[in-house]
């Protein structure tokens, strides 16, 4: 997979066996990369380009960018949406379909019961959905309380089970983990086959399973290839 803009030199190469960093000197620079690719994560446009086999891929729908790790929300709507859908898809399969026939059945029971103790007419809609029944009893993701680390290793999970994304982005992450939370991290990333992006803005020290792009001060690059090294230890 490779990410590609007017600006760069070369496409920056995204693999599973090592963790793409671009680190942007230029503040200016690094600002206008962020909002750019925000923008068109949400759809609008922008002179970034994802592609894989040849294939352009879509940012907007298969790419997770964190900017604030400290606000990793796993109960945003587009990631709840994914989670009421697989289950309404899973409530209709062949080991839930009766319960879930059964439990519509006995509330269309109940409503009709307590319709008819009103006194003045009313009416209610006769085709219930189960995913109606999900939202209503806000039904959501229980968020973990542990380290930096663990959080950002739930999201990942999360988003890849339901949103399955084709990249996740994170925006100055190795400003808050350690060197030794960094490895772990990226045990647990090879480990599971997901593709991983750091924009960072400030210097920081390689670790050997990063493929590294810098863009210096005077937006010159520097690429400096990943090393294999066996991280097992630290998973």
């Amino acid at each position: 997979m490779i990410l590609s803009h007017r600006s760069f030199e070369n496409p920056l190469e995204i693999s599973e066996d090592a963790v793409s960093v671009l680190r942007v000197e230029n503040q200016k620079q690094l600002s206008a990369y962020i909002s750019e690719l925000k923008q068109q994560l949400g759809g609008g446009a922008g002179n970034f380009i994802l592609s894989e086999g040849g294939k352009e891929i879509d940012i907007s729908n298969r790419v997770i960018m964190a900017i604030d790790v400290f606000s990793l929300d796993l109960n945003e709507r587009s990631i709840l949406n994914k989670l009421y859908s697989k289950m309404s898809t899973e409530a209709h399969d062949e080991t839930n379909y009766l319960l879930t026939s059964e439990l519509i059945s006995h509330l269309e029971k109940y409503l009709y019961q307590i319709a008819k103790q009103q006194p003045f007419p009313i009416i209610f809609s006769e085709n219930i959905e189960i995913i109606n029944i999900f939202k209503l009893a806000e039904v959501r993701f229980l968020l973990s309380e542990d380290s930096l680390l663990e959080k950002v290793c739930d999201f990942v999970t999360v988003c890849a089970n339901y949103v399955k994304p084709k990249l996740f982005i994170f925006v100055n992450l190795k400003n808050f983990l350690t060197k030794d939370d960094l490895m772990q991290l990226y045990s647990f990333v090879f480990y599971n086959k997901h593709k991983l992006l750091l924009i960072e803005g400030t210097s920081s020290e390689t670790i050997p399973c990063e493929r590294t792009r810098i863009i210096d001060a005077d937006r010159c690059e520097i690429e400096l290839l990943p090393v294999n090294i066996n991280y097992s230890e630290h998973s």
